[in-house]
């Protein structure tokens, strides 16, 4: 792990614990710099600026689930895979939540709908078959994201059922 781990790690955990208590455009980077406990220059080292902080974190860990050795690109899904997406819906439950309460979840959805069209391969712009690829998406985004709101009563594996009732 390099040295510059611990820095973006608390410049991220700050950025998203005010997003639970104020909108985006009210967080000022001197207050993520000062929770976070970093000069403003780290901060500008890894950073281009406050919402660059959002989109790296969430491309972040939406490349630590893809690029795990278990996850089929070619069947997202299938009951294993949904189990695992509801998995790490729970496991960044905290950050997507921080998404709700400053109003940017579609920054999570965008990034999950763009790579769902990169591994749906060379699909015309025009094929009617790539609005599979929005509803499942944000069935899917609007379905865990509600989970974490109502506290996750179910378990992940509940959840990929009741999705692959509605979306076999």
């Amino acid at each position: 792990m390099s040295r510059n781990h611990p820095v973006k790690e608390a410049i991220r955990d700050a950025t998203f614990s005010l997003m639970h208590e104020k909108k985006m455009e009210d967080i000022t980077v001197s207050e993520i710099i000062a929770l976070a406990g970093v000069s403003r220059m780290s901060f500008y080292r890894h950073y281009t600026c406050k919402e660059n902080v959002v989109l790296v974190t969430i491309r972040d860990i939406l490349d630590e689930y893809y690029s795990t050795d278990e996850y089929d690109i070619s069947d997202v899904t299938s009951h294993v895979n949904l189990v695992r997406a509801f998995e790490w819906f729970h496991r960044y439950g905290h950050l997507i939540l921080g998404l709700y309460h400053c109003g940017i979840m579609d920054v999570l959805l965008d990034e999950i709908t763009q790579y769902r069209e990169v591994v749906s391969g060379n699909m015309p712009a025009s094929s009617i078959l790539r609005y599979r690829i929005y509803m499942y998406a944000g069935a899917l985004c609007n379905t865990a994201f509600r989970w974490l709101l109502e506290g996750e009563k179910e378990t992940p594996e509940e959840m990929a059922d009741v999705f692959l009732n509605v979306f076999p």
